[in-house]
């Protein structure tokens, strides 16, 4: 279990190249640590999904988005990661990983 975490902790040659000016800036380290969150991001209006397409640019583990609205085709618009599709089970409120490593 030690030796597994241990391996989980490790950075890749890839993804050191990946995040290599990340790494400069704030250190081995940080991006560990930034690569082993979880983030809850409250509010998916046009800040909110900068900020969400920033944290998964950066590295993070997974990314649990939140909205008061329910998902419609416009609000997928402002997340061009995720694609125009409307998925079959929106609009209804919910709370689910919508990215994780």
């Amino acid at each position: 279990m030690v030796e597994q975490e241990r391996a989980a902790r490790r950075i890749s040659e890839e993804e050191a190249a990946q995040y290599d000016r990340q790494i400069r800036l704030w250190g081995l380290e940080a991006q560990r640590r930034l690569r082993a969150s979880r983030v809850l991001l409250v509010g998916m209006k046009g800040l909110g999904a900068e900020v969400a397409k920033n944290l998964i640019l950066a590295g993070v583990k997974g990314l649990t988005m939140l909205d008061h609205q329910q998902v419609g085709a416009l609000g997928l618009s402002r997340l061009g990661f995720l694609g125009t599709q409307v998925p079959a089970d929106c609009p209804r409120p919910e709370t689910r990983p919508c990215w994780s490593k």
